[in-house]
C-alpha cells in the first residue's frame, strides 16, 4: 500500500465517521428546535446544517485525492510505500499527528456548528449566550485550530520531536 492510498483511505474514514457523528449530534438538535420553534430562521438553520453535512462528507469522501493534494499528506516521506517494519519514529510520529489533528477536528466541526447555532437563535430571542457556552465554543475553535496546524505541520512537528529525542 502506498502512503498516497493510506492517506486517502484515512480521509474517507474520517469523512464517515464525520458524516456519523454530525448526523448524530447537530441534526437531531436543530430538528428539536425546530419543533418548539417552527420559524422561517429555524428551518433556514437546519436546512443549512444539513448542506454543511453534506458538504463535508462530500469533501472527506469523494475528492479524498484531492485533499491529500491540498495538505500534501503524501510529500516528505523518504520512499512511497508503507513497510511496517521499517517505520521509522519519525514516521509514527507523523502518523500520530496526522491522526490527533483529523480527530480534533472531525470531532470539534459539530460542537462548533451546534455552538453557533445556539448563538444565532439567542441573539433573535434577544438572550444572552452563557459564559460556559462561549468557554465551550473557544475552546472548540482552539481545538481546531489546533488539530488543523497539526495535519498541515506533521512533517515540522516531526522533525522537532525527532530532534529533541535524539539529544537526550
Amino acid at each position: 500500500m502506498t502512503k498516497r492510498d493510506f492517506f486517502i483511505l484515512l480521509i474517507k474514514i474520517f469523512g464517515l465517521q464525520a458524516l456519523i457523528v454530525s448526523l448524530f449530534s447537530i441534526l437531531p438538535t436543530t430538528i428539536s428546535y425546530t419543533s418548539f420553534d417552527g420559524g422561517l430562521e429555524t428551518a433556514s438553520i437546519v436546512i443549512i446544517s444539513l448542506g454543511v453535512i453534506v458538504l463535508l462528507y462530500v469533501l472527506l469522501f469523494h475528492y479524498s485525492e484531492k485533499v491529500v493534494d491540498w495538505l500534501k499528506l503524501d510529500k516528505g516521506y523518504e520512499d512511497d510505500r508503507i513497510d511496517l517494519k521499517n517505520f521509522s519514529s519519525t514516521n509514527i510520529i507523523r502518523l500520530a499527528c496526522l491522526l490527533l489533528g483529523g480527530y480534533l477536528v472531525i470531532h470539534n466541526i459539530p460542537t462548533i456548528l451546534n455552538l453557533l447555532f445556539f448563538i444565532i437563535k439567542y441573539d433573535q430571542e434577544g438572550l444572552e449566550f452563557g459564559v460556559s457556552n462561549n468557554l465551550e465554543l473557544g475552546i472548540g475553535v482552539l481545538n481546531l485550530v489546533i488539530g488543523y496546524l497539526l495535519v498541515t505541520n506533521h512533517i515540522f512537528i516531526s522533525k522537532i520531536l525527532e530532534g529533541k529525542k535524539t539529544e537526550s
